[in-house]
Formats: structure tokens, C-alpha cells, sequence
């Protein structure tokens, strides 16, 4: 594969995108260029666990978006796309799929049976620097999850772990907003 001159990480996570199957998504995280497969269906099932689960507490100024991304605006900057995020309902107006961060109040990974360390050390970063209020993370590989708060200084300065089955209670700016957890499974 060429990468397109000058060298541009975003550009390039594209033009991987094309070449690669459909389903496959690729994200700069960190400088570098990071390939995921195809979501399988206990993945979706979380996230649409999850996405019933915040339309029916979400307030009406609050939306979500699946298959979107969410980075700063430089050719360089990290791109994330995360499964599920959570913004405020006038960003449904406008045509972008990069959402600045800035806008994002939630998002929701969930691992694959083969993540790499980015979802667990990197992400947690990425989303931290992006100042990102809540980062709730799924992973049906152990069943547990991992939420994220309060950002400070490219770091989460509050972090909870706990396991499928627990209730989430969603801090600020969210707090109110519970997520059972119950009916997740794990991997096979």
C-alpha cells in the first residue's frame, strides 16, 4: 500500500480502510494506525444493550451515534471510533463524521476477542487527552467494564471497575443515568 504524500496519518487510516474488507475499521490512535475486524454479534448485542438502555434515560437534548468518530481537526490527531457515543442532539444537524471532542459527553468500547493493548492503555489515554467526561468500556472477553471519568491532565482521574452483571451508575454529566448489565455475555 502507498501512502499519500505527504504522509498524513489520516489520509493513510483511509485509504487502509478502503483496502481492507468490509467491516474492517482503522483509527490513529497515538500515531500510529490501528486496524479492528468486524464486530460479532455478542459485540453489537452490548452495544445495543447499552444504546436502548441510555434512549430511554437520556434527556431530550442528549443524542447517540454508532459508526461515527471522534477526533480534533488536524491531519495528524488521533481518530477514534468508538462503538457508541454520546452528544448533544443539535450535533445531529450538522453532516460530519468526525465529532470534536469537545461535543462527545460518553463513549462506549467494547473489546474484540482479539484487542491489543490500545483499547486497554491507549484509549484510556486518548480519551482522557480529548478531555472526554465519561469512557465506559465492555469487554466480553473477562465480563468486565471499566468506567472512566473526570479528565484531567491526559489522564482519568476516576476509574471504576467492575463486572457484567453490576449496575453502572453514570457520573456527571450524566449522573441519574444507570446501565444494567445483567444480560451481557461473554465470549464463547
Amino acid at each position: 500500500m502507498t501512502f499519500p504524500p505527504p504522509y498524513r496519518l489520516r489520509a493513510s487510516a483511509e485509504r487502509a480502510e478502503e483496502a481492507l474488507p468490509e467491516g474492517f475499521r482503522v483509527e490513529v490512535l497515538g500515531g500510529e494506525l490501528v486496524t479492528s475486524p468486524p464486530r460479532l454479534n455478542r459485540h453489537n448485542f452490548i452495544v445495543h444493550s447499552v444504546m436502548l438502555q441510555l434512549g430511554a434515560q437520556l434527556p431530550d437534548d442528549l443524542a447517540m451515534l454508532t459508526s461515527t468518530s471522534v477526533g480534533h481537526s488536524g491531519d495528524d490527531d488521533d481518530l477514534a471510533r468508538p462503538d457508541l457515543i454520546v452528544l448533544p442532539a443539535e450535533a445531529l444537524q450538522r453532516e460530519v463524521s468526525r465529532n470534536p471532542p469537545d461535543s462527545v459527553a460518553l463513549v462506549l468500547e467494547v473489546a474484540s476477542p482479539g484487542s491489543t493493548s490500545s483499547a486497554v492503555t491507549t484509549k484510556p489515554r486518548i480519551y482522557a487527552y480529548m478531555r472526554i467526561p465519561v469512557y465506559l468500556t465492555a469487554d466480553p472477553r473477562d465480563g468486565t467494564l471499566l468506567l472512566h471519568s473526570d479528565p484531567r491532565e491526559g489522564r482519568f482521574t476516576s476509574t471504576h471497575r467492575m463486572h457484567f452483571g453490576d449496575t453502572v451508575k453514570l457520573p456527571s454529566p450524566l449522573e441519574g443515568i444507570v446501565i444494567e448489565t445483567d444480560a451481557l455475555m461473554t465470549y464463547s
